[in-house]
């Protein structure tokens, strides 16, 4: 059985509305090692989902069940270790995924294979080692992808399926392999953002001038 100290939660709830009319759920400075059951089932319409500062550590695909409608999902400043296969599923409408600041060592294969809709995924300052070419499936909408404070040292993700990409950022890895090829302007990606150690992996960066074209 593990503790549960919930120290706020919050919900855009307006008198004389009902659980169905709340869009939002905001859980911060907790102190909870696993996101409660049925939150999705109590809040059916749920469009943001927040939980920051609250010493999770882990999250499974049940904890997001009855949220097909959720668009944004921020779990920054936790303790999250472990990510299963299929834990977003459910998610089938996000667009918004932040896992900054936790423990995640790797990610699985195809972790966000059903997130269609996903544009902007940011996993900052976590443990990650390596990227394969099998993290992103059918996410073909991605726009903005932020890596940055990993200990990356493979990066095999296949950058030719994002024809959205605007925005790059691996910075502060130790990368020694990657599958960088030389991206075309007319891709229109605005810039990545790199640091030094990273230049053996054939990464390219593209500054503003450059695409101003575009």
């Amino acid at each position: 059985m593990v503790s549960t100290r919930i120290a706020v939660i919050t919900g855009k709830h307006q008198p004389f509305e009902e659980n169905e009319d709340v869009k939002e759920f905001s859980m911060t400075n907790s102190k909870t090692a696993i996101l409660p059951y049925e939150i999705g089932k109590n809040f059916p319409n749920l469009v943001n989902f927040i939980a920051m500062n609250c010493h999770l550590r882990f999250i499974n695909r049940n904890m997001f069940q009855d949220m097909s409608k959720l668009e944004l999902l921020k779990l920054d400043h936790n303790e999250i270790e472990i990510l299963s296969p299929f834990v977003f599923n459910e998610l089938k409408n996000l667009k918004w995924l932040s896992l900054n600041d936790n423990n995640i060592p790797n990610l699985p294969s195809q972790v966000f294979s059903n997130l269609k809709r996903l544009s902007w995924v940011t996993i900052n300052d976590n443990f990650l080692t390596k990227l394969d070419d099998n993290i992103f499936i059918n996410n073909t909408r991605i726009e903005l992808m932020s890596f940055k404070g990993n200990q990356l040292k493979e990066i095999l993700v296949d950058f030719d399926s994002f024809k959205k990409l605007l925005y790059v950022d691996f910075r502060h890895n130790d990368c020694a392999n990657s599958n960088f090829r030389k991206i075309e302007l007319g891709r229109k990606l605005f810039y990545l953002t790199i640091k030094e150690e990273l230049k053996n992996c054939g990464i390219m960066k593209i500054e503003e001038k450059d695409v101003k074209n575009f």
